[in-house]
């Protein structure tokens, strides 16, 4: 792997925070109903498109791909990010299981944390297992959901273990903060 700077690698961790925080919101909007006949008809301004096609009166198209591919890369990133904070930096690969095994070898308390913050499994480690085993390889397959003959996925699934990877990261490590979360308070 090509070494980079210092400056570089001091900032991986945010960078990597940055990252998952845009997939983390881009799943988010991606999950919103929207009127797509009301769109098409609002030109191609994006802003005017964008406010005719959430604020349309239909409301009623919704996508699959975008937001599972989204969530699956942000829960992806915000792994990977727990294990360059334990000093495992540079880790590739997609598969959700295989990263967060990794991650609960080289920190199980981190992992212990992760898992109490799930809304279901609540610190069960085998069923919150069973979540990510299902969905491990989300990203890879619904980025190129086309070339597949049967997928089946859950944004919901997906969006409830991406807040607690968040959540969990937000309460170990407060003071690091997203360019998200900083434009928020800014403007607090």
């Amino acid at each position: 792997m090509p070494r980079v700077s210092e400056a570089v690698n001091d900032e991986y961790a945010q960078r990597l925070y940055n990252a998952a925080e845009a997939f983390y919101f881009a799943g988010v909007l991606t999950t919103l109903p929207f009127d797509a006949a009301n769109a098409a008809q609002g030109g191609y301004e994006l802003a005017r498109t964008a406010d005719a096609a959430i604020g349309g009166p239909q409301r009623h198209n919704q996508l699959g791909a975008p937001p599972i591919a989204n969530f699956g890369f942000s829960i992806e990133l915000y792994i990977k990010l727990l294990l360059h904070l334990t000093g495992l930096s540079r880790v590739r690969g997609h598969d959700l299981h295989a990263l967060f095994v990794k991650l609960k070898e080289r920190a199980p308390d981190i992992a212990s944390r992760v898992m109490e913050k799930h809304h279901y499994a609540r610190g069960d480690c085998c069923e919150f297992l069973s979540y990510l085993k299902d969905e491990a390889r989300a990203f890879e397959k619904w980025r190129y959901a086309h070339e597949e003959e049967f997928l089946c996925s859950s944004p919901e699934t997906l969006f409830t273990l991406a807040n607690a990877f968040r959540d969990a990261i937000s309460e170990l490590y407060p003071d690091l903060t997203s360019v998200f979360r900083q434009a928020h308070r800014s403007h607090a």
